[in-house]
């Protein structure tokens, strides 16, 4: 009986040493924000292939666009007959970084047929988000319309290639304190 148990000793022993020696070899799988994995994800692919997102609110534009050295600046209206415009790289830029961040991130929650009764509110919405690949871009990658806060008063109602989604209030939230942030 000791000769059995040393032997089932020794065994333990050796799959604990090897299981050892082998751990540091095994790396990881890395965890990917890409949408393309997850076709949830609001903004396809990744966050960091937004170059530009324009935000139109009650009629006025602002955007926002991704500087050469990978910051973002709040791009400020051009005026009628003004040729100087401002880009304003301002203590914003880690606040705008990270709410476009996160809206890139927003997931599609419940999916509607689009109705042209604008029951959702996004057929003549209040707010409009342009998303641009690259600053320099004239097509846009993709357009939202926010529509109506929806009954359960913490999703909102959002229309992207002729389907309605609904996505959590708070990123439209955030999209309007950006707003507020930068532009005073």
């Amino acid at each position: 009986m000791k000769v059995t148990n040393t032997i089932l000793v020794w065994v333990i022993l050796g799959v604990l040493i090897t299981i050892i020696v082998a751990l540091p070899t095994v790396k990881p799988k890395k965890h990917s924000h890409s949408s393309s994995l997850n076709p949830n994800f609001l903004i396809p692919g990744n966050v960091e292939s937004i170059g530009a997102l324009e935000i139109i609110l009650s009629g006025e534009t602002h955007r926002f666009e991704r500087t050469g050295s990978n910051t973002w600046m709040y791009h400020k209206a051009h005026r009628d007959k003004d040729n100087h415009h401002e880009h304003e790289k301002s203590q914003h830029s880690d606040k705008i970084a990270y709410m476009i961040t996160g809206f890139g991130r927003a997931r599609k929650e419940r999916s509607f047929n689009f109705s042209f009764s604008d029951e959702y509110g996004v057929i003549n919405p209040s707010i409009y988000l342009i998303v641009y690949s690259k600053p320099t871009d004239t097509e846009p990658k993709m357009k939202i319309s926010i529509g109506d806060l929806a009954p359960d008063t913490v999703s909102r109602y959002i229309s992207v290639d002729s389907r309605i989604f609904t996505i959590a209030n708070f990123h439209i939230e955030n999209i309007k304190n950006l707003i507020k942030d930068t532009k005073n």
